[in-house]
């Protein structure tokens, strides 16, 4: 468990640097979500609710990113070839521990729950379905829903852009067709 312990203390710190909110963890699970999540209630300078920032979308990407890399430094592990799968028969001194990563876009609600031990909790199809996306996603790779891909491509040819330093020709997407779970 050091092993693994020593590995979140990594991933916090990359969470911490990119702005969002280290939800919780749960056993090896580890749950990010955007800044909103930790301020859902979040209001403009005359008191309206602020509409959802773009650069959330491309930042869960990228903090998606950035968490695959420092599992591969911290485990050792060579670089995944071709489908994003590491090798684990290559070295037998690699890690045998990958990380899953499944991101969602789209409503979710939270409240305290409990009297005894409050605990924040997320609730909505959209944690449900990044449950669902991290737990079928393939080993090393990142498993979006099609409503993030649709909200950057609308972002992107509305702006012609996407925010500074991503772009969506950097991504290599494949569709992985509809769960019938």
């Amino acid at each position: 468990f050091q092993w693994l312990s020593g590995l979140f203390a990594l991933l916090d710190e990359v969470v911490a640097a990119s702005g969002h909110f280290k939800y919780q963890h749960i056993g090896s699970h580890y749950i990010v979500t955007c800044p909103r999540a930790a301020a859902p209630f979040a209001e403009g300078a005359g008191g309206e609710e602020c509409p959802y920032p773009l650069h959330y979308l491309t930042s869960m990407i990228t903090l998606g990113m950035r968490m695959l890399e420092v599992m591969q430094e911290y485990s050792g592990a060579p670089a995944a070839a071709g489908a994003g799968e590491p090798d684990l028969n290559a070295d037998s001194a690699v890690s045998p521990f990958f990380l899953r990563i499944g991101i969602a876009h789209g409503e979710a609600a939270g409240a305290v729950v409990g009297k005894l031990r409050p605990f924040y909790c997320l609730y909505g199809d959209t944690i449900n379905t990044a449950a669902r996306l991290c737990m079928l996603s393939k080993p090393g790779c990142i498993h979006a829903n099609a409503n993030l891909m649709t909200s950057l491509r609308q972002a992107s040819a509305a702006t012609g852009a996407l925010p500074p330093k991503f772009c969506l020709s950097d991504l290599v997407m494949t569709p992985r067709g509809r769960c019938t779970h």
